[in-house]
């Protein structure tokens, strides 16, 4: 019972951190009047330390709880009927974790077919919209009063196309494309709008509200074109194309490992729930000690049982150590003692 109890403790310290990687060896790291530390607790104390110890300090760690462990049989602690229970607690879930790895989830993973099925189903999500983004010279009317300061605001932004156009020389022709450090010098000087006047509007998608006139205006450009003044509901603008960028999906091959990881883990837990569903359909003859488990639920009042009995089948109450032997007949002495 000693060495059981010993290498529980180490179970529900170690298996907190993660499951036994195989790929570890047995071979002993550390050794004292304390006991060993195998490669295996070292390598899942790794594991399980964000903060990024030194191997030194994690077998320091380890052997405290070694320690701690050794001190526990001294005071024969294995011996409460609590300490009994959690100890088997401990051991069931070690061996329920490495029970559904192998033999539940082990080999679980997306088929070719279920692949395509979910890239077409989640196709929306790779699908990236057309945008566009402008920037613009603003001459705002809202706060003129009469035709004639209408006229003034328009005048002044004409003023500030022609030094647009300039470069191009008389009678441009379209496309008007100018330089984009030009823009931004005439829009300090000329453009009303609050803040920077050289930031850029968007990007936007096609289907977002924006005023007509300007919508139009500024997909019917080239990257770097300039628009003619346009009038919209608050005064007139002059557009330059910034970018557009057209709709892409990206192909199947470049997130088949995202959908297979999907894919998979869906899997695998619809194959743990059936497994635990079909434990449910089969326990009609078990009566199982639920308020045994009170102390595991998050905030829950740490109730000590009274006795280390764990189930009863039929008229028989089972310990720990029995249920355990029971279990790994196959339940062959189910009927024995009921």
């Amino acid at each position: 019972m000693k060495s059981t109890f010993f290498s529980i403790l180490m179970l529900m310290a170690v298996f907190s951190l993660g499951g036994i990687s195989r790929a570890e060896t047995d071979s002993v790291v550390a050794r004292g009047d304390w006991g060993e530390i195998t490669a295996v607790e070292l390598g899942e104390a790794r594991r399980g330390n964000p903060a990024g110890a030194s191997d030194e300090i994690l077998i320091q760690v380890l052997a405290r709880q070694h320690l701690a462990a050794a001190k526990a049989l001294e005071e024969k602690l294995d011996e409460r009927p609590d300490i009994r229970w959690r100890l088997w607690l401990a051991e069931q879930r070690a061996g329920s974790q490495e029970f559904i790895q192998e033999r539940i989830v082990s080999g679980v993973k997306a088929t070719p077919e279920e692949l395509r099925a979910a890239y077409q189903e989640r196709l929306g999500r790779y699908v990236t919209p057309e945008t566009f983004s402008f920037r613009y010279i603003f001459s705002d009317t809202t706060e003129c009063n009469s035709p004639a300061e209408v006229a003034k605001v328009k005048e002044r932004i004409d003023r500030a196309l022609a030094e647009l156009l300039e470069p191009l020389g008389p009678d441009p022709k379209r496309p008007w494309m100018v330089h984009l450090d030009l823009f931004n010098e005439v829009a300090k000087e000329y453009s009303t709008v609050k803040g920077d006047p050289t930031r850029v509007a968007g990007p936007f998608k096609l289907d977002e509200p924006l005023q007509a006139a300007i919508k139009q205006t500024a997909l019917a450009l080239k990257t770097g074109e300039v628009s003619e003044v346009v009038s919209t509901k608050y005064g007139y603008e002059i557009l330059r194309l910034e970018n557009r960028v057209s709709a892409a999906t990206k192909e199947f091959e470049t997130v088949i490992g995202e959908l297979e990881r999907e894919i998979a883990s869906k899997k695998r837990e619809d194959a743990v729930d059936a497994y635990y569903q079909s434990l449910r359909d089969a326990d009609e003859r078990w009566d199982i000690y639920v308020e045994r488990f009170v102390f595991l639920l998050p905030g829950a009042h740490r109730e000590v049982p009274s006795t280390t009995y764990v189930a009863r089948i039929g008229n028989r109450h089972w310990l720990p150590e029995e249920l355990r032997d029971f279990m790994r007949a196959g339940g062959a002495a189910a009927g024995e003692g009921s």
